[in-house]
């Protein structure tokens, strides 16, 4: 939906145990996910907004309400290649920690055609409660 250049966004999301739980693969319980996505896009410059609650079901005794949120901002430098940004954080699923992560990624996104997006990117979480870098690729075919 599109309101004066706003873009507004639902998306649902569906969590399903694929792994062994008991060998740390999973969380042993289906889950599920909504997100609200609020964007403005510029002719060179994109925002976006995003808010979420995830339904951390599992037998891990982990945190079961999980709110997400994150800003983030994408340009283009030149021709199909973008420079994106985005700074967020998320409820930590130990309960018994204070800290709640969060983030930061940096990136490069090159888009050869409408449907496909090549991207690599840096991440960089500060707080002691996960990996500290990592280092992204990601693939990305629309239809």
């Amino acid at each position: 939906m599109k309101i004066k250049d706003f873009s507004l966004a639902l998306k649902p999301g569906l969590i399903i145990p694929t792994g062994d739980e008991d060998k740390g693969l999973g969380n042993g319980k289906m889950g599920y996910s909504l997100y609200l996505i609020l964007s403005k896009e510029y002719e060179k410059l994109n925002f976006h907004i995003n808010g979420g609650y995830i339904r951390n079901e599992n037998k891990n005794d982990e945190r079961k309400n999980i709110y997400h949120f994150s800003i983030a901002a994408m340009y283009k430098i030149f021709g199909k290649t973008n420079i994106v940004a985005d700074l967020g954080g998320e409820r930590n699923t130990d309960k018994d920690s204070d800290i709640d992560p969060l983030y930061w990624i940096i990136g490069v996104i090159y888009s050869p055609n409408d449907n496909f997006d090549i991207d690599f990117g840096y991440k960089r979480i500060s707080s002691s409660s996960e990996t500290d870098n990592t280092y992204l690729f990601g693939l990305a075919w629309r239809w």
